[in-house]
């Protein structure tokens, strides 16, 4: 049997890999004592050893001299890292700035938060992943809860709201083991093209309606189902009642352009089945409105008695924190925050003397991508811990070399399972290579910050709770599994009165803008997370998905080059003809290079969600025309 570790990137299928030396390289394998992992891993972990031993590996220090690079030592380069960083904490803490992303989900990150706090830096709030849904569903049922995935094999009636099965190999697997049980699944979205061969039937709907959707299969559901009588659950039916009795249904359908027929199906799909379970895409909050569009569907999912039923359920997803602790190095109040969302207003807001960013590409991955980038050319110093040149890598300073999660010992969270795993080495660095926690470390003794944390076996010890395992414990098992029921809120729910909360509001849409007709969304790519791609991996151009009838209307065809056009920038792309599309968005991958012109946050806006702070990708409006050599360029 090979070594033994979890993926710690930023995925919910939380699988356990088998890694093995083969007279090829590394190769990665499902773990088959492991019943979530299903026998399989995605084809992004598969071919990730090919990052390990990528030419394009970070295998240096650099430090940026008369604006170009130039290699140095460790010593050298940490030196300068941590001058700059205490003259800037002598004269003002806060003019420190920390930006830590989710590029790994291990519990050693945790380490870099700890050292800055104790130092007094300033760091981040809001989101662009997921806290608009996360707010959404807690203040409906009372706390960040689901069924265990497992769960949605019981289902007897599954409605996909928006999941794109590319973001989640191991959901749609157990909805492909449900289907061939007998369950019917419903797919509710904008991109008929992601659920081909799941659903067995898709409504096609408008992008960042799925609010208006849901309350008028409620109305219906409610009118067509009297017997369902959820008000003993919740504690505003009465303010519900009178709210939905007056919306109009024929308004609210004209709205998300769903058809009565398709509405009235939705509704009796829903009120025939207790075992309905709701899988909601993140992608519905990354809409100006996504915080009512969750928080609406939520509802639904409650009238429809399906939460608290085995086979229901409403999967959005829990915090792969909450076994975990991280130590906090504050010793004074915080400073105000820096809102990640408005990256680049912010960064010109604040001025810090220094930037440190780990874990985290924020000039390709934040909304208006260019902004940012000049903005933080127009910061202080820069220092960057990556593994690859990225855009972030390339605006900074100091660039330090770290190594991957494969290369390192950690532990790890998941964000749908009642569990933590070991991270476990299963390769060596590369030699010029040290992972974070190292680097902070080194950091801190130059400084003259002083911790605890002596060790990376202390700090990790010091994140498990206090009724798990040990930390030697954890990697003698791997995995440990907490007793949790598999269905949540059978109960009631986690508010105070045990009671769920219905959505009494519903905001307008903003008026379409005529020169920039399109919604633009930029969805997960089946091959990689975010940015985290290797050049040779993206030598074609960036693919636009659009509409026959819409590429028709500006002149495009299959497989010419256009511009998509927004408000703050543009961006060229080779035009793929999709049906199956809805014709008022356009779609692209997420996540490639600046440098290789595929990025596609060079044109999203910077918009934020109506609550829980997360930027609103998908109200990026634009129009799509020819480029001006119009065919392909070789």
């Amino acid at each position: 049997m090979g070594r033994i570790t979890r993926c710690a990137r930023d995925c919910p299928d939380s699988c356990l890999i088998e890694a093995e030396d083969t007279p090829g390289g590394l190769v990665f394998g499902a773990y088959s004592g492991h019943e979530p992992t299903m026998g399989f891993i995605c084809g992004k972990t598969r071919k990730f050893p090919s990052h390990l031993s990528s030419p394009h590996r970070i295998r240096e220090p650099w430090i940026k001299k008369s604006g170009h690079f130039h290699p140095v030592s460790w010593e050298e380069a940490l030196d300068e890292a941590a001058r700059k960083i205490a003259i800037a904490a002598q004269k003002d803490p806060a003019s420190i700035l920390l930006i830590k992303g989710f590029a790994s989900m291990g519990a050693s990150k945790g380490f870099a938060s700890y050292l800055f706090e104790k130092i007094g830096a300033r760091t981040t709030s809001g989101s662009l992943c997921d806290s608009a849904g996360i707010k959404a569903v807690i203040d409906g049922a009372g706390e960040l809860l689901m069924n265990h995935p497992s769960e949605i094999e019981n289902a007897r009636h599954i409605v996909l709201w928006g999941k794109n099965p590319a973001s989640s190999n191991h959901t749609a697997a157990r909805v492909e083991r449900a289907a061939k049980k007998g369950a019917r699944v419903i797919a509710v979205t904008v991109d008929g093209k992601s659920v081909a061969g799941l659903a067995h039937e898709t409504i096609l709907l408008r992008p960042g309606s799925d609010r208006f959707l849901a309350f008028a299969v409620a109305k219906i559901m409610l009118e067509n189902c009297p017997s369902l009588t959820p008000w003993r659950k919740t504690s505003n039916g009465g303010e519900f009642l009178n709210f939905i009795r007056s919306l109009d249904t024929d308004r609210l359908l004209k709205a998300c352009g769903v058809s009565p027929a398709n509405a009235e199906k939705l509704a009796d799909f829903y009120g025939a089945e207790r075992k309905t379970a709701t899988i909601c895409a993140w992608g519905l909050q990354r809409h100006r409105s996504g915080y009512e569009s969750v928080r609406a569907v939520h509802g639904l999912a409650f009238l429809a008695d399906t939460l608290g039923k085995s086979g229901g359920g409403f999967y959005y997803n829990v915090s792969s924190s909450r076994y975990l602790r991280r130590p906090s190095g504050r010793s004074v109040p915080e400073p105000e925050p820096v809102f990640l969302p408005y990256l680049a207003d912010e960064l010109r807001r604040v001025k810090p003397e220094v930037i440190y960013v780990c874990s985290m590409n924020p000039v390709n991955q934040c909304p208006d991508s260019k902004g940012v980038h000049a903005a933080f050319e127009a910061s202080g110093t820069v220092i960057v811990a990556d593994a690859f040149w990225t855009e972030t890598a390339r605006v900074a300073d100091i660039v330090l070399p770290v190594a991957l999660w494969p290369e390192e010992n950690d532990l790890a969270g998941s964000s749908s399972l009642s569990e933590i795993a070991a991270v476990s080495k299963v390769a060596e660095p590369p030699a010029g290579c040290k992972t974070d926690f190292d680097i902070m470390q080194e950091l801190a003794k130059r400084i003259g910050v002083a911790t605890i944390f002596d060790s990376l076996d202390r700090w990790l010890s010091s994140c498990l709770p206090q009724n798990g395992p040990t930390l030697s414990e954890l990697r003698r098992t791997v995995f440990h599994e907490f007793s949790e029921p598999p269905v949540v809120f059978c109960d009631g729910f986690a508010h105070p009165d045990g009671k769920f909360r219905l959505l009494t509001s519903l905001t307008s849409e903003p008026a379409v803008d005529p020169v920039h007709p399109l919604s633009l969304l930029s969805h997960v790519r089946p091959d990689a997370v975010h940015s985290q791609l290797l050049p040779e991996e993206q030598k074609d151009p960036l693919p636009v998905r659009i509409h026959p009838d819409t590429a028709k209307k500006s002149g495009l065809t299959m497989g010419s080059m256009a511009r998509i056009v927004s408000p703050v920038g543009e961006i060229e792309c080779e035009v793929h003809l999709d049906a199956a599309l809805h014709p008022e968005c356009v779609a692209v991958p997420r996540g490639g290079w600046m440098s290789l012109g595929r990025c596609a946050n060079e044109v999203t806006e910077v918009i934020s969600t109506d609550k829980g702070g997360c930027a609103a990708f998908y109200d990026t409006r634009v129009r799509v025309e020819p480029a001006e050599h119009g065919e392909r360029r070789s």
